[in-house]
């Protein structure tokens, strides 16, 4: 089947990603805002769209949908949040890579190469 990936320039910064079914070919598309975005971000937010895709087929996800309440949109924005994370950064890898330092942070000033460690732990992600 396949998932058709777009990229377009959103100028919109609330707005990283999207996910819809699109009729006209009968499957979902994802996309990503490229505007002001690194490579990591948007792995990040295609990841999330994904997640969207798959768990939450025929859920109303958009921001500000009347019919969808803010409570279950946050809920549903974690939920793909952590998906992506582990998708991207699996638990049992992370574990390896931070256990050499005191801390999250100390980790992610000296492994720092694409903004990746950086951006993960910013994000939902790594929160419980």
């Amino acid at each position: 089947m396949g998932i058709p990936v777009l990229a377009f320039e959103i100028e919109n910064s609330k707005q990283s990603g999207y996910s819809r079914w699109a009729d006209h070919i009968a499957r979902p598309i994802v996309g990503t805002n490229t505007l002001e975005s690194s490579a990591v971000r948007m792995r990040f937010n295609l990841a999330h769209e994904l997640y969207h895709v798959l768990a939450h087929v025929g859920s109303v996800t958009r921001e500000g949908s009347p019919s969808t309440p803010q409570p279950i949109l946050k809920q549903l924005r974690k939920q793909a949040h952590r998906f992506a994370g582990a998708l991207l950064f699996p638990r049992a890898r992370f574990s390896l890579k931070v256990v050499q330092y005191p801390s999250l942070e100390e980790f992610a000033s000296r492994t720092n190469k694409s903004g990746a460690y950086q951006f993960l732990l910013r994000s939902d992600v790594l929160k419980t």
